[in-house]
């Protein structure tokens, strides 16, 4: 409107220059100050069409962006009202030998066609927690994480080209379709971190927030944590068929050999440099490998590792902090914490005892939810993270960690038919035992 009056204006002066018969001095003073007019009105106009633009096209941007989403939201819905596949232990076995490309198209096709399943219905999940916690940056990354993962597969191209000439184009389009497994795998390496940390960015917002005694969070987590370790079981025992031939005790991530002993051990190396890092002392409690030290068992490495790592770290905390009044010095020598195996017919059981504080009556109950912990949550301002199935002590993070330890060693048992104990008695120690069943391997 203003262009459009300025305009007018100048087209009415013209007009009064026009018939204007007066002196040249007072017209040459009227044209100048024209000149003027007709300087600053096309600079304005211009101003106006840049603007005019931009806003178009800002308005065509949040137009297709909206378009875009729309049809991301139709995907996501689409696959999330489909029930995910149950994943039946014979499935480690069929998937483990993957000896021909018609049997490596059979298993990417299955997983190009379920993986979109579990992720949607995770995305959806997020975006359906209550409005506090789904605004929470670390939770949004979580949601644009599994978002993009499933478009990644979804727009993936049709893995079978067609017989004949087409078999090499096949194998192709597997081989790109197994390094897109690869990048996803990497992707998803700190959600649960990711997830945890948003749990306290809630906890920073609403300090009154009590997640373990939150049941529909509880609910979430343990739904979200489940379908995360099918995912990465899916996704990491395929792409490990593909170095079959390196590991013939294996059978994808299916260790014929399982060795409890050799994993507990490990997981005490950790445990222990990761305690002697947080209490800064050379001297830690000592582990003893008991019972059928010898066992072995077809199991999955990465989950009674996790398992034990995650108690061992639970028990050191515990019988350092029980004595914490008793040390000498650097003399100080703690009671051991005992890690006593048993080989039975159907499982293999592992129990890990310490003498540590133990736990109270009213502690037991929530001593397997989600977020509960005893010692000080970790900073929010730290971007440190760690990934909950990374096999290193520079990734397993602190001994104390957020409270999710425990309640993911609980599931990553049951998950393949197993199951954890937890028994306590304040001030005389804590077992946690492990039931891991054998796996079928024929």
């Amino acid at each position: 409107m203003r262009a459009e009056s300025q305009g007018l204006r100048l087209i009415l002066r013209g007009a009064r220059l026009r018939a204007f018969s007066g002196s040249p001095s007072v017209l040459a003073a009227s044209l100048t100050h024209t000149t003027r007019w007709s300087r600053r009105l096309a600079t304005q106009t211009l101003y106006d069409v840049a603007n005019a633009r931009t806003a178009a096209a800002a308005a065509a941007a949040f137009s297709q962006h909206r378009t875009d989403m729309e049809q991301i939201q139709s995907v996501v819905r689409r696959y999330a009202d489909r029930k995910p596949a149950p994943l039946p232990l014979q499935f480690l076995n069929e998937f483990g030998h993957l000896h021909s490309d018609s049997k490596r198209l059979l298993a990417a096709s299955w997983l190009k066609d379920e993986l979109p399943v579990r992720l949607s219905r995770r995305v959806l999940e997020l975006e359906l927690l209550p409005r506090a916690l789904c605004n929470m940056p670390s939770i949004l990354a979580v949601r644009e994480t599994y978002r993009a993962s499933l478009l990644d597969i979804v727009t993936f191209p049709s893995l079978d080209a067609g017989g004949g000439a087409s078999a090499t184009a096949t194998k192709t389009n597997v081989a790109a379709f197994g390094a897109l497994l690869e990048s996803i795998y990497a992707r998803h390496q700190h959600v649960a971190h990711d997830v945890a940390r948003g749990m306290l960015e809630l906890r920073a917002y609403n300090p009154a927030m009590k997640l373990e005694s939150d049941a529909k969070l509880q609910r979430f987590l343990d739904n979200f944590f489940r379908s995360r370790i099918a995912i990465r079981l899916m996704i990491g025992h395929y792409l490990a068929t593909r170095d079959a031939a390196a590991h013939p005790s294996r059978i994808g991530i299916v260790n014929r050999q399982c060795s409890p002993a050799a994993l507990a051990r490990r997981a005490t190396a950790e445990a222990q440099e990761l305690a002697r890092r947080y209490y800064r002392q050379s001297v830690v409690p000592e582990v003893c490998v008991l019972g059928h030290i010898d066992a072995r068992f077809p199991y999955v490495d990465e989950h009674v590792y996790f398992c034990l790592r995650e108690t061992l770290k639970n028990a050191m905390r515990a019988v350092i902090e029980k004595h914490a009044d008793d040390r000498l010095g650097a003399s100080y020598i703690y009671t051991p914490i005992r890690v006593v195996i048993a080989r039975g017919t159907e499982d293999v059981s592992v129990r890990v005892t310490d003498n540590g504080v133990g736990m109270s009556l009213r502690e037991l109950p929530v001593a397997l939810c989600f977020g509960y912990t005893t010692a000080p949550p970790p900073a929010l301002h730290s971007r440190e993270k760690s990934n909950i199935f990374d096999n290193h002590v520079q990734a397993a993070g602190s001994i104390v960690g957020m409270g999710y330890g425990l309640p993911l060693s609980r599931l990553t048992a049951q998950f393949l038919g197993g199951d954890m104990e937890l028994m306590s008695m304040q001030g005389a120690g804590t077992d946690v035992t492990f039931h891991f069943p054998r796996l079928p391997t024929a």
